[in-house]
C-alpha cells in the first residue's frame, strides 16, 4: 500500500534512519518490521514462507490460520496436526425438498439417523488433505488445499465438481469454516447462489467434535450432521 510505504518511510527518518539520496532500487530501504507499528491496529497478519519438501510443511490449517492457529483447544490442533484415522457416532438429517435429497444422494451424503462415523485424512503432495468420511457404510470424500490469488486466505474444498472457498475463523474455543466463495465445474458463481452452513469444530466432554449443515438458499438443507470422534482403535 503506497500510503501506507510512505508513513513508514516518514517513521524512519523520524528515528534518524532517512533513506539515502539519489536514484536506485529501493527494495531494501524497509523491513517488514518497520511495518510492525502500521498493521497493529489493522486486521493484518505477517509471516514467511520458507521453501522445502512437502513432507517438512506445516499442516493446512496451520499454514492458514498463522497465528491464529494456537488459540484452538488441544483436541482440535491434534486433529490437524497428526490426522490419522478417526472413529465415532454422528447423527444426520436430510432435507425436505425432492431436488435437496436427489442432490444429497448424488454426492453420496449420509442417509438420516444415528450412526457409526469413521473419518480417515490423507495428506496430499501438494499440501493438501483428503477428507473421506464413512457413515455406516455409506461414503463421500472431499479434497482440501490452500486458496491461491483471488481464493487466498481461503481453504478450498471440493465435493465433484463444486468447490468451495472457506474462511477459517476461531472463535469462542472453536474453529468455524465461513462460505466465502464456490464454484461449479471451474467457473465462479455468485456468492447469494453458494451453499452455506454453519459448520464448526469444537470440544464436547473433552472429545472433538463436529457439527455440519449444507444448505442451499433455493432448496434449503441437503444434510446436517454432527457428532463426536475419537482416534480409530485399528489406526
Amino acid at each position: 500500500i503506497p500510503s501506507m510505504a510512505a508513513e513508514a518511510i516518514v517513521r524512519c527518518m523520524l528515528a534518524g534512519r532517512a533513506p539515502a539520496p539519489g536514484a536506485r532500487a529501493a527494495v531494501a530501504e524497509l523491513e517488514l518490521a518497520d511495518y510492525d507499528q502500521l498493521f497493529a491496529g489493522r486486521t493484518i497478519v505477517t509471516g514467511r514462507r520458507t521453501e522445502g519438501s512437502e513432507a517438512e510443511a506445516p499442516p493446512l490449517y496451520r499454514r492458514v490460520l498463522r497465528e491464529a492457529y494456537g488459540r484452538l483447544p488441544a483436541e482440535i490442533r491434534d486433529l490437524h496436526d497428526r490426522p490419522t484415522a478417526m472413529a465415532g457416532v454422528a447423527m444426520v438429517e436430510r432435507g425436505g425438498h425432492p431436488l435437496a435429497r436427489l442432490l444429497a444422494n448424488l454426492f453420496g451424503f449420509p442417509t438420516p439417523g444415528r450412526t457409526p462415523v469413521r473419518v480417515e485424512f490423507e495428506r496430499t503432495l501438494q499440501g493438501g488433505e483428503v477428507w473421506r468420511r464413512n457413515f455406516g457404510g455409506r461414503s463421500f470424500s472431499s479434497r482440501q488445499w490452500e486458496g491461491r490469488g483471488r481464493w487466498a486466505g481461503l481453504i478450498l474444498e471440493s465435493f465433484g465438481p463444486v468447490t468451495v472457498g472457506l474462511a477459517p475463523v476461531v472463535a469462542e474455543g472453536r474453529l468455524e469454516l465461513i462460505v466465502r466463495r464456490w464454484s461449479l465445474f471451474g467457473v465462479v458463481l455468485p456468492r447469494a447462489w453458494s451453499p452455506t452452513g454453519p459448520a464448526y469444530e469444537h470440544v464436547e466432554e473433552g472429545r472433538f467434535a463436529f457439527a455440519v449443515t449444507i444448505s442451499h438458499p433455493w432448496l434449503g438443507k441437503l444434510v446436517s450432521y454432527e457428532g463426536q470422534l475419537s482416534p480409530a482403535t485399528d489406526a
